[in-house]
């Protein structure tokens, strides 16, 4: 197990996503299974496309399938407000720990 404590959650949320990818990534140990997959759509501008047939821009941006892989993480794109979504695949009782988190919770909103 891998305990990280590098950022508080407000450090989290305010510091760049890179920064926070790379210190993220430099703390699990890949070699021994512990890791944890990172992938970024923050940058990606999906707010600002438009699809034409009248539909305008999007609303909302996710995927459309997220299977179950334990320890997959997706930063979902930017909405123009600046938040993003993270979604995320936790074993229970890891989710709980984050529910339980008084400081997380704070910030953001966990659903699931």
């Amino acid at each position: 197990m891998t305990y990280h404590d590098q950022f508080s959650a407000r450090e989290l949320v305010e510091s760049p996503l890179g920064v926070v990818a790379a210190d993220l990534r430099g703390a699990f140990d890949m070699a021994g299974g512990r890791g944890v997959m990172i992938n970024s759509w923050a940058g990606l501008g999906a707010y600002s496309l438009h699809f034409g047939l009248g539909l305008g821009l999007p609303e909302a941006v996710r995927r459309p399938r997220f299977d179950a892989f334990q320890r997959l993480v997706y930063l979902l794109p930017k909405r123009p407000d600046g938040e993003f979504g993270v979604a995320v695949c936790l074993y229970e009782n890891y989710l709980q720990r984050l529910k339980d988190d008084g400081e997380l919770t704070k910030l953001a909103t966990i659903v699931g």
